[in-house]
């Protein structure tokens, strides 16, 4: 909150939070609660709508220790009691099982020495209409320094992309979607001014908050309103991008919202990433491939064998969690048959490049065998998918 005034108030539901002031009250009356679990409450209500991953959390409140997810799981349990979070219908934290929190109550942002709100966070239907709130839609995550072998799909996307006012890219779990559709959003963001919004659906435990979660992600939050009218009445009459992330999760209700939006926001494009087609008017469809790896390296020269995108990839990452990791020629034969077995799944790849550079190449490539073990592995799906189908898999680190 560098930018938002020391004394500024964040008001939802019967609650008040001063961040500048390290307290919380309900109906004016001070709120007991530890330190940590402010921290947490603070570090939530800043970014409305968004997910944070937990990583970013612990960073967050705990910067002087390291402490397990545990800890993390118990103040916010902790905090959603204190909230009362669940009890007669109040919603105010929800969890994306395995990724991280979001705060989904609306909430207004006031400047207590002006008694005005300092941000029109929760703006009338009229007023976003009326005057355009130029809402903080820069939530993008970072992009990764070298997306490997994505060059051709870059440049069909971004081709394509005049034409096309909805771009799903499609693939299983693992294959580099989301990866593509963030390095896609940063290389239009000159062209858009800056209005992008990022949705994270990865896991989303209720479907209901989707509409809340995309007007969180366009730094908007309504109360006592029609989430879709605040959404058409921000993008309506300009040049938008909408980017919804693991839409497979909550397909029903993004099929619709991405209906209406369109049928009422010329200006809106919206590039999704989802297991399958969200089969909606007007719907484009990029189905992403697994990245090239030698079938036989055995019969291929070291240098050939490093021109494949998944070899680059493995060699890549392991470099950057150990820059003394051994690569020989051995070594990178190794690295071909890992390849091979994960069948070019990026993100399998990635987390065995994090574990060979823990636990050395060769023994790697020994636990994963012929094929992924389920001890070894679990699955990146969160249905039924088996745990020894490389490729909808991740190394459990």
């Amino acid at each position: 909150m560098e930018n938002r005034h020391l004394g500024e108030q964040i008001v939802f539901g019967p609650f008040c939070l001063s961040p500048g002031e390290r307290l919380l009250t309900k109906d004016r009356e001070p709120v007991p609660i530890g330190g940590r679990s402010l921290d947490l409450l603070v570090a939530l209500t800043e970014r409305p709508g968004q997910v944070l991953s937990k990583r970013e959390l612990m960073k967050r409140v705990w910067s002087d220790v390291v402490v397990e997810d545990g800890s993390l799981r118990f103040h916010m349990a902790g905090l959603r009691k204190l909230l009362g979070d669940g009890e007669d219908g109040a919603r105010y934290i929800a969890t994306q099982v395995g990724v991280g929190y979001a705060f989904v109550a609306p909430t207004e942002r006031v400047d207590p020495a002006g008694d005005m709100p300092a941000v029109p966070s929760s703006p009338s239907i009229a007023d976003v209409i009326e005057t355009g709130v130029a809402a903080n839609s820069t939530n993008l995550p970072p992009r990764l320094s070298n997306l490997v072998g994505r060059e051709r799909d870059i440049r069909v996307l971004k081709e394509q992309a005049d034409r096309a006012r909805l771009f799903t890219i499609v693939g299983p779990a693992g294959v580099g979607k989301t990866s593509l559709a963030i390095e896609i959003a940063h290389q239009a963001a000159a062209e858009f001014g800056g209005s992008i919004a990022f949705v994270d659906f990865s896991m989303l435990e209720n479907p209901a908050i989707v509409p809340s979660m995309i007007v969180g992600a366009m730094g908007l939050t309504v109360e006592g309103e029609d989430a879709l009218a605040v959404i058409l009445g921000h993008v309506r009459g300009r040049r938008f991008l909408l980017v919804l992330d693991n839409c497979e999760h909550v397909m029903e209700p993004t099929a619709t919202m991405v209906e209406r939006i369109m049928d009422e926001a010329p200006g809106i494009r919206i590039l999704a990433t989802s297991r399958e087609t969200l089969r909606v008017r007007g719907e484009h469809v990029h189905r992403l491939d697994p990245l090239g790896y030698p079938e036989d390296p055995d019969t291929l020269a070291v240098k050939e064998i490093l021109t494949f995108p998944a070899v680059e990839l493995f060699c890549e990452r392991a470099a950057a969690a150990d820059s003394a990791l051994a690569e020989d020629e051995k070594a990178i034969r190794l690295i071909a048959g890992m390849c091979r077995r994960l069948d070019g799944m990026a993100l399998p790849i990635e987390l065995a490049a994090v574990r060979a550079a823990t636990h050395g190449i060769a023994a790697t490539a020994r636990q994963l065998g012929e094929r992924v073990q389920p001890g070894l592995v679990g699955s990146a799906d969160r249905t039924t998918a088996p745990a020894n189908t490389a490729g909808d898999a991740r190394l459990e680190l």
